[in-house]
């Protein structure tokens, strides 16, 4: 009578609700957090509601299914395996096809359950897995072949500066510059900038190669008024994360991996 008592006792129109249901009943209840359809409609709706900010109360037992050992218990993170008991209600609630004996021959160590090839459950996971674009982890050694860019792109960094003495980083950006202007190489030029990219005159990438942001510029920035103002799109190049180096790092393994990931020779 615990949960007749405490949580539907509180009030009398809660108490009436669970009337004429027994105890074993209302204990078998399944909680609005586990009931998936439940879980769906609630969903559904806070997504078709618009001008204001949903939330989703969803009642759930921590270790929901493990048995009486873990369910709605304390100590659930400290327990790290189940007992025979424990596994054999464990596969009554999922309804495994895995026998007694199976299970008895080591209960630390269950079977795998393969429901065959066929299966419609494994026919989606395939083709979900087909859809994003493989098995994963995988690394794919071939890709599409890169065209160069033409080698009047590096005239002006092969011409120098004469007797004028000229900062490296100025060198370094005008050159990148004229990479990404490359029409059949420079978008697969990433540049990545943990930093705010003026100290380096990065800002000349601001209004044509554009600052990645995949939602686009939802603000107002404080240097609208300027030429080199922000300006970030969803088709932007520059990955600005900020001052994080560890993100820019991230970033760029992320991008000189992206031949092998996604089949895409990205140069970051």
């Amino acid at each position: 009578g615990f949960v007749r008592e405490h949580f539907f006792g509180k009030d009398p129109a809660t108490k009436d609700l669970v009337a004429d249901l027994t105890d074993d009943q209302i204990w078998n209840l399944k909680r609005g957090g586990h009931d998936y359809r439940k879980v769906y409609a609630a969903y559904k709706a806070a997504t078709e509601f618009k001008g204001k900010p949903t939330v989703i109360l969803a009642k759930t037992v921590k270790g929901y299914g493990l048995g009486p050992h873990f369910e709605g218990r304390n100590a659930t993170h400290q327990m790290k395996k189940l007992t025979l008991d424990d596994l054999k209600e464990f596969r009554d609630y999922l309804r495994i096809p895995v026998s007694d004996a199976r299970l008895e021959e080591d209960p630390y160590s269950p079977p795998y359950y393969h429901p065959g090839e066929d299966a419609p459950e494994i026919a989606y996971l395939l083709e979900r897995r087909r859809v994003l674009g493989g098995a994963v982890p995988e690394r794919r050694p071939d890709h599409q072949a890169i065209e160069l860019p033409e080698a009047k792109t590096f005239d002006v960094a092969k011409r120098g500066t004469g007797k004028q003495q000229a900062a490296t980083t100025m060198a370094f950006v005008r050159l990148l510059k004229d990479l990404l202007r490359d029409k059949k190489f420079g978008h697969r030029v990433v540049p990545i900038v943990p930093d705010e990219s003026r100290t380096f005159g990065m800002d000349a990438f601001f209004p044509t190669a554009k600052i990645y942001n995949p939602g686009g510029q939802n603000y107002l920035s404080v240097d609208r008024d300027l030429v080199l103002a922000y300006k970030e799109s969803a088709q932007g190049q520059l990955i600005h994360p900020g001052i994080n180096e560890a993100g820019a790092v991230a970033a760029f393994t992320a991008a000189g991996t992206a031949y092998a990931t996604h089949g895409v020779p990205l140069i970051p």
